[in-house]
């Protein structure tokens, strides 16, 4: 059974020796030069399922495709003098099987469909019989063995047409049973019982990680592992989390990356996404750019990659980084897969990063704002607030404390400007309708200003906007504000002897020179002024006189 490889084209490319006219994989592949590729079938291939160098393929007319089944198999050579493929033993396929067979006859444990041979028995025969099969030799008959006390642990028994192993001096039902340190799996069919060579599965709380065939609790054991138990797969228990080896339990994934304690060194990670969960390859990149918002092998460690900017994955438990993520899907979301829109949006959402997963945050009940890259334990009027309630949905963002005009709550207190750009005032149930005054506006809880003015015609219009004050007086009626954010109001082009406004004072009348409240006076003779009356959050102007 020897190989040889061939460098060509920055590819290996390996080749097994009995490459020989009329054998399966000269149907499989087209070799030339010992260079080999997946070609066209020819008819004399029958379809059905092949295990071929260790992987299950399935041949379906001119369509050859490698599948990723996972379970306990049997599989059969066919051809005895042609070791490089076998085929697949359905359930029928083992009914029919007589103690002739048994020969050619070998199971293998297969993780989505890479194959491992294994030891293990299996039920055959149109009369159901018992047979166990090694990897040192082939598979022989076994008589059965009544299961009671003094019966050894991994005993079989065969009962009628049912085959168990005996555990603990009875018949088990269970589909897994640690048995020293092998882990035995019976099929679904339940005429297969086998080895796992490899695979993590829980047993109480107790993680049990099977290698080459021998299945222990390690030492330690912190974060997350794939399980392989196919029934708690299918019940949506995809992996096992541990605090510690004997602290385990399972749980079903958001989609994201999972690692554990032994990640670093392997430099890949568990990646869950609405196909399910897989081992990732190698995360090894020298930088984020094409790999933004998603997990990475960078200098020595996993990082997680905020935009292009590299972040270090928690060290410890108590520790969660949120970091917001641009540009997303509205919906139908697969982080880390498909998560980003293309063309660009406006939507967001939000990775959260702990010590073993990177996943996206999602509360159901509760906003939250984000201050140094972790949840504020207290949101503030004027922070960005984010409600993520889906993990497959963009979260919805808002700005603390502010008011929607479109839908009125106890935050719409005080002046805001309308759709229509006029001055309205709110009660924190109601709006009224729209005030025609020329002036400056404070919005107390909202931290807003908001400056109206007039076109000056006969028939006048007033507009209204949100204004930011500036630093220094440039025109007679200028909103700025000090070193001490005082908001001041200018009378002219100096920034001293601007006076404060919007103070808790009784109000007071200021008699200053024309300003830009009236649009049409905005530059005009300094012998034109106005009265203006100073409130707490107004600024009106009263009467214009000429002199």
């Amino acid at each position: 059974d020897e190989e040889f490889c061939k460098y060509e084209d920055k590819k290996i490319i390996k080749r097994k020796e009995q490459f020989v006219d009329g054998t399966i994989l000269n149907t499989l592949y087209e070799c030339a030069d010992g260079v080999c590729d997946i070609s066209k079938v020819p008819e004399n291939v029958d379809d059905g399922d092949y295990l071929v160098d260790g992987i299950i393929y399935n041949r379906s007319g001119v369509k050859i495709e490698q599948l990723t089944e996972s379970g306990i198999f049997a599989f059969k050579k066919s051809d005895p003098t042609d070791i490089t493929y076998s085929n697949l033993l359905s359930s029928d396929d083992i009914g029919k099987l007589t103690s002739n067979d048994l020969g050619s006859v070998y199971l293998y444990d297969c993780v989505n469909g890479v194959c491992i041979r294994t030891p293990g028995f299996i039920k055959y025969g149109s009369t159901a019989a018992l047979a166990e099969c090694t990897n040192e030799k082939k598979c022989e008959t076994l008589e059965s063995v009544d299961c009671k006390e003094g019966t050894a642990n991994g005993s079989i028994n065969l009962t009628g047409t049912e085959m168990k192993l005996c555990v603990s001096e009875s018949l088990s039902e269970s589909t897994y049973n640690s048995i020293g340190t092998t882990m035995y799996e019976t099929n679904s069919d339940k005429n297969i019982i086998g080895a796992k060579q490899t695979g993590n599965f829980l047993s109480g709380s107790k993680l049990i990680v099977c290698e080459d065939g021998e299945c222990t609790s390690p030492d330690s054991a912190a974060g997350y592992y794939l399980n392989s138990n196919y029934e708690e797969i299918t019940a949506g228990k995809k992996l096992i989390s541990c605090t510690d080896a004997n602290n385990c339990e399972l749980i079903e994934p958001k989609n994201g990356y999972y690692i554990n304690k032994d990640s670093t060194n392997s430099k890949r990670a568990i990646l869950c996404d609405k196909n399910g969960c897989s081992e990732t390859g190698d995360l090894t990149k020298e930088n984020c750019n094409s790999d933004a918002n998603k997990l990475v092998y960078s200098n020595g460690a996993l990082k997680y990659c905020d935009d292009n900017n590299v972040k270090n994955i928690p060290g410890d438990s108590s520790t969660v980084n949120l970091y917001e993520v641009n540009g997303v899907k509205k919906s139908d979301i697969n982080y880390p897969t498909d998560f980003i829109a293309n063309p660009s949006t406006t939507e967001k959402m939000v990775i959260q990063v702990d010590q073993y997963s990177v996943t996206p945050y999602v509360d159901e009940n509760n906003s939250f704002c984000i201050e140094d890259d972790v949840k504020k334990a207290k949101c503030e009027d004027g922070n960005t607030g984010f409600k993520c309630v889906d993990a497959t949905e963009s979260c919805t963002t808002f700005t603390v404390g502010a008011c929607d005009l479109k839908d009125i709550n106890e935050n719409c207190n005080g002046y805001y400007v309308n759709a229509s750009n006029e001055l309205i005032s709110c009660n924190g149930e109601e709006c009224g309708e729209a005030i025609n005054k020329i002036g400056y506006f404070k919005n107390g809880k909202a931290k807003t200003y908001i400056k109206c003015t007039t076109n000056g015609e006969k028939q006048q219009s007033i507009t209204c906007e949100a204004i930011t004050p500036e630093s220094n007086c440039v025109n007679v009626g200028d909103l700025i504000k000090d070193e001490s954010d005082n908001v001041k109001l200018c009378v002219d082009n100096i920034k001293e002897n601007a006076i404060t406004i919007f103070t808790n004072e009784d109000s007071k009348k200021y008699f200053i020179k024309a300003s830009g409240l009236n649009s049409k006076d905005s530059i005009v003779s300094s012998q034109k002024h106005y009265i203006v009356n100073v409130a707490e959050n107004e600024v009106l102007t009263e009467t214009v006189t000429g002199n």
